[in-house]
């Protein structure tokens, strides 16, 4: 009689250990799956925000702007802005994409074009390969590109700096300068040290 209550414990046992085994087994396989499919996202994601020579991800210089499509991930609105160059108020056509709520480009065309001829970036998502973007400061810029550019234009008053690894002008932060340059050309060299320490980039454009 023991004998007999003997061999269905075992069985009992051995089920339960198979069934412990398969389920570990499927959580694991489950585990490494989700890791792949993060990896590829993160991978899908970082091309779409990476900054390449005139391109800001999928949008590059001379492409067909996207409007009126849209993706999964971005929508194209239509406005029309006035900007001031030298003193004159203008009216342009821009092209905002936006994330959500949040505006990430903008892109302007050519003329008599519907393709891009300039984009500018407004959202910290794109970086560059070694990870400079908007918010990065003006030290992190140098440390990762020493062969680099700083000047001031007044046609459009801004403060640019640049390096030659990356066609795109990085908008550093104006109310940050402290230098006094003399203003002899359209464009007017500068150093670090015309900045506060920390000056951070606030916008990147490319034409």
């Amino acid at each position: 009689m023991k004998n007999l209550l003997i061999v269905p414990l075992l069985f009992s046992v051995f089920t339960i250990g198979c069934n412990s085994k398969s389920k570990k087994n499927e959580e694991k396989e489950l585990k490494k799956e989700k890791e792949v499919s993060n990896q590829v996202e993160a991978e899908k994601n970082s091309q779409n925000y990476l900054l390449l020579n005139n391109a800001a991800g999928k949008f590059k210089i001379g492409s067909p702007i996207p409007f009126p499509k849209t993706s999964n991930h971005y929508k194209v609105r239509k406005e029309t802005q006035t900007i001031i160059e030298e003193g004159v108020s203008v009216e342009e056509t821009v092209y905002i994409v936006s994330k959500g709520e949040k505006n990430i480009l903008h892109l302007k065309q050519g003329y008599n074009s519907q393709n891009i001829n300039e984009i500018t970036v407004l959202s910290s998502l794109f970086a560059t390969s070694k990870g400079i973007g908007i918010n990065s400061t003006i030290e992190d810029f140098i440390t990762q590109y020493p062969n680099y550019k700083i000047w001031y234009t007044y046609v459009s008053g801004v403060y640019v700096i640049e390096t030659k690894e990356i066609n795109a002008q990085f908008l550093l932060n104006a109310k940050n300068f402290i230098g006094n340059p003399k203003i002899t050309s359209d464009i007017t060299v500068l150093k670090k040290e015309d900045f506060k320490p920390g000056t951070k980039i606030i916008k990147i454009r490319m034409i």
